[in-house]
């Protein structure tokens, strides 16, 4: 996919109505490895992005036609800070600093809204998600247990 359009540059838009079935797809291939390991569907896949898309809460990375990453964020205004609700890539595309791409427009969001933090919660399994939020900054905040999983929350101050 994103070989397809070598060359062009990647655009970070607001999502569009009618985007949201496109959004799950990506959400649920971006999530299929996780799926397995914990053996059921996760959270996000079952989200209502037409409604995200309508609170203006879900950004997407589109190459050409295609969208390929996106990113949904929600504002936690009594603690002035930014949660980055799901962030999720192609498996195709991932490798390219797309998700790097969408935590960096994260943290300029909640700069841009007056907004001191931003969190993200993460479940353990996903190793390599963790090793990324580290290495952009984000440190454990919190362990806990949702459901059957073991869930964590990052944060990383950005003022």
């Amino acid at each position: 996919m994103v070989d397809a359009v070598s060359g062009a540059d990647p655009v970070l838009r607001s999502a569009r109505p009618g985007e949201g079935e496109t959004i799950r797809a990506l959400v649920r291939a971006a999530y299929a490895n996780y799926a397995k390991q914990v053996g059921r569907t996760p959270g996000p896949v079952k989200d209502d992005y037409e409604r995200r898309i309508a609170a203006s809460e879900v950004w997407v990375v589109q190459y050409g036609d295609d969208v390929v990453g996106v990113i949904v964020l929600k504002e936690q205004g009594d603690d002035l800070v930014i949660v980055i609700d799901n962030v999720a890539v192609l498996p195709a595309a991932q490798g390219h600093g797309l998700g790097r791409m969408l935590i960096t427009f994260a943290e300029q969001e909640a700069c841009q809204r007056g907004f001191a933090e931003v969190r993200l919660y993460a479940n353990v399994i996903m190793t390599r998600n963790i090793a990324l939020y580290e290495h952009l900054g984000f440190v454990e905040v919190d362990r806990f247990r949702d459901g059957g999983a073991t869930r964590i929350q990052m944060a990383k101050r950005i003022r």
